[in-house]
């Protein structure tokens, strides 16, 4: 998570928003916040998905474990499921932003006398950063995790 943190809140403020120096922490703080808190949300929801297939597919992954295959090509479609899984608040959010609902940093522009074109445009950067992040927190942390379900012999250990 850290690593996500750091890779996309480097880029947001470097990148995108083009802060000198990049590590300011006017904008560095509050954005990494942002994607600390979504990660975490993603990373739980990967993971509970994982390890509850896993309970309930156990039989399943045991005989193709038995009968050959590797840990990875048991787990393929756990793996899609549980990163979708942990990516559907950031896909949902941003389904509904500027329709349904006006996010806090949009509206905190808006009401400060931002002209309402900026503001969604942040608004636009800020839902962006946070599926990138959730995207490769979900996949990297999964990834991770699954190698440790297994032994170096292909045994489930759960």
């Amino acid at each position: 998570m850290i690593f996500c943190y750091l890779i996309v809140t480097f880029a947001v403020t470097a990148v995108v928003i083009q802060v000198k120096p990049w590590y300011t922490p006017r904008y560095f703080i509050p954005l990494g916040g942002i994607v600390i808190r979504n990660s975490m949300n993603a990373i739980a929801i990967a993971l509970e998905r994982l390890f509850s297939e896993l309970k309930k597919k156990r039989s399943e992954v045991e005989l193709y474990l038995c009968l050959g295959a590797t840990y990875r090509e048991t787990t393929v479609s756990i793996m899609k499921n549980s990163i979708k899984a942990g990516m559907i608040p950031s896909i949902n959010a941003m389904m509904t932003v500027g329709m349904v609902f006006i996010p806090g940093m949009m509206a905190g522009q808006i009401l400060a006398g931002v002209d309402p074109m900026i503001s969604i445009k942040y608004q636009i950067v800020i839902m962006l950063m946070l599926v990138g992040s959730t995207t490769v927190s979900s996949i990297l942390t999964v990834y991770t995790i699954r190698k440790l379900c297994f032994t170096p012999a292909h045994q489930l250990k759960l």
